[in-house]
């Protein structure tokens, strides 16, 4: 996890940081986590308040050419570098955004047979897992046909990446490309994953998983495209219950990870029930 704020990791009128730590550290008892923080204020918080969440300072730097990039992009950049000093260690890792709420460990439940084990974007299980779709072109006649694959893009914000020499190329190709030219960070990652070698291009080489887009689900998984599945929650089913939800796709981040809070580690099960599916009322 990397923190750095205005109001230590502030969102919305709400600390996302401290809920996080509440859910993750208090609650669920994970004790192999590891925040990097990046500026005096957060440090401090930190020490004052989660004294035995392990910290570290980094000295790197935001890359030149990120410069002009939106701020959250720009501490994004910085992961990479990060991850490929430690899985030289031998170290697998799963980083994680702050804008989510873990309902059970999410170690217990990873398989750990691809070097990249990551969340998707996706909001269904064709957008989530791949699919084809096609062209006809009349004027070719017979071979007028094509298919192509369309897979939505794996976040960021919530991946294993196993300590494999390939996910450390993969590191070293991303933080690499975030030093020399301005992009979102994420988009860079899922070319390197996800295209394959052409021409003078080569290829990140790694192998994905993606993670089960109902389990560790993003928040328009769970609130919008299912929410028949998990929405009222007193209906909902205890096979149903997802291991992670990310609030990657709407802007009311901490309101939303509070009502999660509430419903599975409180017991309010239709705590969430009166959100919108969309960012807009009535969506």
């Amino acid at each position: 996890m990397i923190c750095q704020n205005t109001k230590i990791c502030w969102w919305d009128g709400g600390n996302i940081l401290a809920s996080f730590l509440e859910v993750t550290w208090r609650r669920l008892g994970v004790r192999n986590l590891i925040l990097a923080v990046l500026d005096d204020e957060t440090e401090t918080y930190m020490a004052k308040h989660w004294p035995d969440v392990p910290t570290f300072r980094s000295d790197l730097k935001i890359p030149d050419a990120q410069q002009g990039t939106h701020p959250a992009n720009k501490v994004s950049t910085l992961k990479y570098d990060l991850l490929r000093q430690l899985i030289a260690t031998g170290t697998g890792v799963l980083i994680t955004d702050l804008d989510l709420v873990y309902v059970s460990n999410p170690f217990e439940n990873l398989h750990r047979d691809a070097d990249i084990e990551g969340q998707t974007d996706g909001f269904s299980r064709e957008w989530a897992h791949g699919k084809f779709g096609g062209i006809d072109d009349k004027t070719m006649g017979w071979g007028g046909g094509g298919l192509y694959a369309q897979v939505f893009t794996i976040n960021v914000g919530c991946m294993y990446v196993r300590p494999t020499a390939r996910s450390a190329m993969l590191m070293a190709r991303v933080a690499h490309r975030m030093a020399t030219e301005q992009a979102w960070d994420q988009q860079v990652f899922n070319e390197e994953c996800m295209f394959p070698a052409h021409g003078e291009q080569t290829s990140g080489l790694v192998s994905i998983r993606i993670l089960d887009y109902l389990k560790f689900a993003n928040s328009k998984t769970f609130f919008r495209s299912e929410r028949n599945r998990f929405i009222p929650g007193d209906k909902s089913a205890k096979s149903d219950t997802p291991i992670m939800i990310h609030m990657n796709y709407h802007p009311d981040k901490h309101k939303r990870m509070l009502c999660l809070i509430a419903r599975y580690h409180d017991g309010k099960l239709n705590a969430c029930d009166d959100f919108p599916g969309g960012s807009e009322p009535g969506t």
